[in-house]
């Protein structure tokens, strides 16, 4: 009786234990505080100047952020026609009065990628007189957000040109009262999407638009 006491008295010890870890996310915010969401700790940030140094001195530019979840993060993670690890990219823009009421939701679809019939159709056009490959879209998830200050759209959809396949978890709203726009997108390749899935999906969720 006494050995089961102990034993019990042990593993009740090693849940408290691992309670107290170290949680997995951490929550990170624009410099206004205006977006907030959550990212796993073994993500790392990227110099926002070194992987896009043009938009980063853009005057409409409020915010630009890269999030790598490689173990070994690096710049060139970021410009990655595959990424093999989670690539996360936040950006805040301002907008002018007339850009905020045409910043529709199907503007906001084709944020990263033509993912509208009629955007797939003018890039295939663009594709084939480039001589390019023509790009697949299928879109898995397409859900309105609407709140209080905020408009837009929650997609998931994957892209490929020939055999290679990423994955995006995009995150597109329009504050129009402020004239701001807040995009979260998340890619990595069909085999990273598919391990890392579940963090993926808690930061898309997690991403937050105050009204400043």
């Amino acid at each position: 009786m006494q050995a089961r006491t102990k034993a019990a008295g042990l593993v009740a010890a090693i849940a408290v234990l691992a309670g107290c870890g170290s949680p997995e996310f951490r929550f990170v915010a624009s410099p206004d505080h205006t977006v907030v969401f959550k990212v796993p700790r073994s993500w790392s940030t990227l110099d926002a100047k070194q992987v896009s140094p043009g938009a980063t001195s853009a005057a409409t530019v409020k915010w630009l952020a890269f999030y790598d979840g490689s173990v070994r993060p690096q710049v060139s993670n970021a410009k990655a026609a595959l990424p093999a690890s989670p690539l996360l990219v936040a950006e805040s823009f301002a907008l002018t009065k007339e850009e905020a009421a045409a910043l529709d939701d199907d503007a906001l679809r084709n944020i990263a990628r033509p993912v509208t019939d009629a955007a797939q159709a003018q890039d295939a056009l663009d594709r084939q007189a480039a001589g390019q490959q023509p790009l697949t879209i299928k879109v898995l998830l397409d859900q309105p957000i609407r709140a209080k200050h905020v408009a837009g759209v929650h997609l998931v959809f994957s892209a490929s040109t020939g055999g290679d396949l990423v994955l995006y978890n995009q995150v597109s709203v329009v504050d129009r009262q402020a004239g701001r726009a807040h995009i979260l997108v998340i890619k990595c390749s069909d085999a990273c999407y598919q391990s890392n899935q579940s963090q993926i999906e808690a930061v898309a969720q997690s991403f937050t638009v105050k009204h400043p």
